[in-house]
């Protein structure tokens, strides 16, 4: 299942490589991991929420992330960094396998950059060690759930005199929205219309 799951990934992502005439310098940058890991005999994504400590988007549900820093080689160094810092998962244990279009917050000005990855071992988040001023919690989602869930719902809003469109999922009491929800939602687009090849096709079962 994990060889299935990360060919069909492959299928809808982009190489993890991200050119600096990509880079929208008007934004400030940064970059988050969608991380998927096996558990039960089904494949989940890792989602935080933020503490009310944060700068930005205080207790909202999130990829593990955040700016890129100075000493950052790469954005790709900046998700895996953010995601040990935040919840102390190694970057040995994540295998890389692409990323999605950059999407730009409306309230913080960033250019935040997805990258896909899939944790190798088994992982269980009650051992995980969090960064509290940074996270209040971290939540495991089903994929299936979220599948289920697409196309979301949604919610038009006029923000500085343009029309915005929020997408909203739902698991158990928390909500995924704004810029999580913007990002997932691209992402399962992609996945569901792969989802009569063989490689994906498993993740519907």
């Amino acid at each position: 299942m994990s060889k299935s799951l990360r060919k069909c990934l492959e299928k809808v992502t982009l190489a993890p490589q991200v050119a600096t005439s990509e880079q929208d310098l008007h934004y400030r940058q940064a970059a988050v991991l969608i991380l998927f890991y096996r558990k039960q005999n089904e494949w989940y994504l890792l989602f935080t929420k933020r503490s009310q400590q944060v700068n930005h988007h205080k207790g909202q549900i999130s990829f593990p992330g955040g700016a890129k820093e100075e000493g950052d080689a790469t954005l790709l160094h900046t998700a895996l960094r953010e995601t040990k810092e935040e919840i102390g998962l190694l970057p040995e244990n994540i295998q890389i396998v692409g990323r999605i279009s950059p999407h730009r917050t409306v309230t913080s000005n960033y250019q935040v950059w997805p990258f896909i990855g899939i944790y190798t071992k088994a992982l269980d988040i009650t051992h995980l060690t969090i960064e509290e001023k940074e996270v209040e919690k971290i939540l495991e989602v089903p994929l299936r759930s979220l599948l289920q869930q697409y196309p979301p719902q949604t919610e038009t809003i006029w923000w500085k005199g343009e029309k915005k469109i929020i997408y909203y999922y739902k698991y158990d009491h928390d909500v995924i929205w704004g810029a999580t929800a913007t990002i997932l939602t691209e992402l399962l687009k992609k996945i569901v219309e792969k989802r009569k090849e063989r490689d994906c096709s498993p993740l519907f079962v």
